[in-house]
């Protein structure tokens, strides 16, 4: 083998010289800082391999093409004001302090054994392979990307993966569906990676999924008992049309606190519950995903499907509620159940008021064998009721969550409304097929608790239910304090938002007292008090 050593105090590759060819058949040494200038060409042509000692800096302008193997022991400063192809070889990290990598560069192949670690400090691709040898690979704030073919190769663990946990993510370009893991972790040495599977989709020019993490509880003031210190942020460009992926995340047992056996996968906005985390392998599973966003584990949140219709805004012609109130900007952006009798401290608040909203309601979690037992509230949230009887969350669309909710008992859901009495489930309010805790108070009277006395029908044809009208007080009674302390005081108001509205449609008028409150004079609710 011929060995050739390049020992000079620094090499300077000058714009005279227009390619630099290694061609031998062992391999070479750069001793010293090399330099490749403006328009000057280093080629390394296949079966070479060169071992630059110290830093290797490339001008704008200058080219590197790289069709052999490069063994780089310093920093690679690339210059460039675009992104540089590097060419089709091989490029070693493999030195024995921290190195660096800058400029905007395209591997084909890279391999990282430095067990101080290499860090890339502007955004990079690999079209072919990233080995991971030994140390890590920090993305810091920057991107990198992996190719569509592009594969992870050697053995990643806490001692050789890519360090993703700031604002940096590593991508993966997709043009099909597949599944690709994302070989992550932290720079304490802590490797847990996520597995995305796509199942579903449409790919577009420069589709990818990306894939970051932090190594710290996710900031949300509902994960209180349960939780992971630690979240994953999954994004993805131009994948459209029906998505579908099953995402895996492993932690590690040191990011638990409390109760492993109580954490569940959690995506975060909007909030959603998946599979329990499998404790024994410490992952965490979300399958059928059509979104992303951020993904950590917690106490469990309780899905909840309820549909429920309030007789005041209800028509017949249409079948649904009207939204006058919404149409008339009278709701209110925060929650409207924090003085008595509710005296609900949540702070759920909107900036505007989703589509389709008839009004505030307040969601209460009973439990016990039967509803006449169900006293004690496990959990309460403010939501909004849609015109079509459907409970949903602050953004219109999601079923509303609980977290840190553990059910030893029967469930019994409450529904509150600020002028009609409050119903509980007659029964219990199962688990269906998606994991949601799904109930509709509307079917027929055997659905509240006490039937008659505790709803009203209120139309014939769909056969529909609805909570009673008229009890301004929120007492669970409709008595003449309802008339003589509300309806009468606020008489004649247009344009607002008071008990007295009992058809919620902005005005307190003769009919809200002949149509809701005498009709329903005198009904006691049978809902249970402690």
């Amino acid at each position: 083998m011929k060995r050739v050593a390049l020992q000079i105090n620094r090499l300077n590759l000058c714009r005279s010289l227009i390619f630099l060819c290694f061609s031998l058949t062992g391999f070479g040494f750069l001793q010293a800082e090399t330099h490749i200038l403006n328009s000057t060409v280093m080629k390394i042509t296949p079966g070479t391999m060169i071992i630059a000692m110290d830093n290797l800096l490339l001008d704008n302008g200058g080219v590197l093409n790289n069709q052999g193997t490069m063994v780089i022991k310093g920093n690679l400063q690339n210059n460039n004001s675009s992104q540089s192809n590097l060419g089709t070889g091989t490029f070693i990290f493999s030195g024995t302090s921290a190195q660096t990598i800058s400029g905007h560069n395209i591997f084909k192949h890279l391999t990282i054994n430095n067990s101080a670690g290499v860090a890339i400090l502007n955004n990079d691709s690999i079209t072919d392979t990233l080995e991971l040898t030994g140390g890590l690979l920090k993305l810091r704030t920057s991107n990198l990307t992996l190719g569509a073919a592009a594969k992870v190769i050697g053995t990643p663990s806490g001692t050789a993966m890519v360090s993703a946990d700031s604002t940096g993510q590593l991508r993966k370009l997709y043009t099909a569906t597949g599944s690709f893991l994302f070989p992550v972790g932290d720079t304490t040495g802590n490797y847990t990676p996520v597995t995305l599977n796509f199942t579903g989709g449409t790919f577009g020019s420069g589709a990818y999924a990306g894939v970051n993490l932090r190594k710290r509880k996710y900031n949300d003031p509902n994960l209180i008992t349960d939780y992971l210190r630690r979240y994953w942020t999954v994004t993805t460009n131009a994948v459209t049309g029906s998505v579908g992926c099953n995402a895996t995340f492993q932690y590690v047992s040191g990011d638990v606190y409390s109760a492993e056996a109580n954490l569940y996968c959690l995506r975060m906005s909007p909030l959603t519950t998946y599979s329990a985390a499998n404790t024994g392998t410490h992952t965490l599973s979300a399958n059928g995903l059509t979104s992303f966003g951020a993904f950590t584990g917690g106490h469990g949140a309780l899905n909840s499907g309820l549909t429920v219709y309030l007789q005041g805004p209800y028509s017949t012609g249409s079948h649904n509620m009207n939204t006058t109130l919404k149409t008339a900007n009278l709701i209110p952006l925060s929650q409207p159940y924090s003085g008595s009798p509710w005296n609900y401290s949540g702070a759920e608040s909107v900036t505007s008021i989703p589509a389709n909203v008839v009004d505030w309601i307040l969601v209460e979690l009973r439990q016990a064998d039967v509803p006449a037992h169900a006293t004690t509230a496990l959990a309460r949230r403010a939501a909004f009721l849609l015109n079509n009887g459907t409970v949903v969350d602050l953004d219109g669309v999601s079923a509303v969550n609980f977290y840190n909710v553990t059910l030893t008992q029967n469930l019994f859901p409450v529904i509150w409304h600020r002028n009609h009495m409050p119903i509980i489930a007659a029964n219990v309010a199962g688990m269906n097929s998606s994991g949601t805790y799904a109930y509709d108070y509307s079917t027929g009277s055997g659905q509240v608790y006490g039937g008659a006395n505790g709803c009203r029908q209120i139309d014939t044809s769909p056969v529909r239910w609805g909570m009673m009208a008229a009890d301004a007080s929120n007492d669970g009674n409709i008595y003449a304090n309802d008339y003589t302390d509300y309806w009468i005081p606020e008489f004649g108001q247009t344009s607002t938002y008071q008990p007295g509205d009992f058809n919620l449609d902005g005005n307190i008028y003769a009919n809200d007292y002949t149509d809701y409150w005498i009709p329903n004079f005198g009904l006691t609710n049978p809902l249970p008090h402690p």
